[in-house]
């Protein structure tokens, strides 16, 4: 059975306290950062990698620039985002004991 060819792949980034979600979509001769959701970092988003890396290949570059990142599939996207406007939501309240968020109790 032939391996199918990954064209896109999505990751998770954390770094200095901040988390995004990304994709690496390949497009042409090249692979090509964009964000989806999260505290996107500066830089991301400038870099392209040449065609015959492997995603896996990619994520060793990536981790060179970010503490942490992981590939996770298409169907953890959503779950990931999710994740991430809940922590969005805590970091926005700043009022003690509130009753906005799980985040105060």
């Amino acid at each position: 059975m032939a391996k199918k060819k990954v064209t896109e792949f999505f990751c998770f980034i954390d770094y200095k306290y901040k988390t995004c979600v990304v994709k690496i979509k390949k497009e042409g001769s090249k692979w090509h950062e964009y964000p989806i959701a999260g505290d996107i970092p500066e830089n991301f988003g400038s870099k392209t990698y040449m065609s015959y890396l492997t995603p896996k290949e990619i994520l060793s570059w990536l981790r060179k620039d970010y503490s942490i990142v992981k590939i996770i599939t298409s169907d953890e996207v959503d779950e990931f985002i999710s994740e991430i406007e809940d922590d969005e939501d805590i970091d926005d309240c700043d009022i003690m004991d509130c009753d906005c968020c799980s985040g105060c109790d």
